[in-house]
């Protein structure tokens, strides 16, 4: 059922990445996943580094939960948590979310099929 839950997420959430950025690719295990109740901003906590190096904290990314796109994301990464599924995330190259240096962009998320 899980599995089935996962397609049906993915399926759902459309296109998420976009091929006018760089990115770069990792496969990771999340940690915790949430959103901030004072914004929309949601994060995900990951057991490696993320993104090209290029942020401070390398094993979070975050992005808005208030979009329609951001609401997608946030549907698969708690479905990826729960199952305990790893996931493919795309950041963004040489981009932290809002600008501020601290965490990369999360652009494109996708399931690993667990084993």
């Amino acid at each position: 059922m899980i599995k089935n839950l996962i397609k049906t997420s993915i399926v759902a959430s459309g296109v998420l990445a976009t091929s006018a950025f760089a990115q770069t690719f990792s496969n990771v295990s999340l940690t915790l996943v949430g959103c901030n109740a004072g914004s929309t901003t949601c994060f995900a906590n990951t057991t490696s580094d993320v993104g090209d190096g290029t942020c401070a904290n390398s094993r979070q990314v975050r992005w808005d939960g208030g979009t329609s796109t951001g609401k997608n994301i946030t549907a698969i990464m708690l479905t990826a948590k729960a199952s305990g599924s790893p996931v493919t995330l795309g950041t963004v190259a040489s981009t932290c979310f809002g600008g501020a240096g601290n965490f990369p962009e999360l652009n494109f998320v996708s399931v690993v099929e667990a084993e």
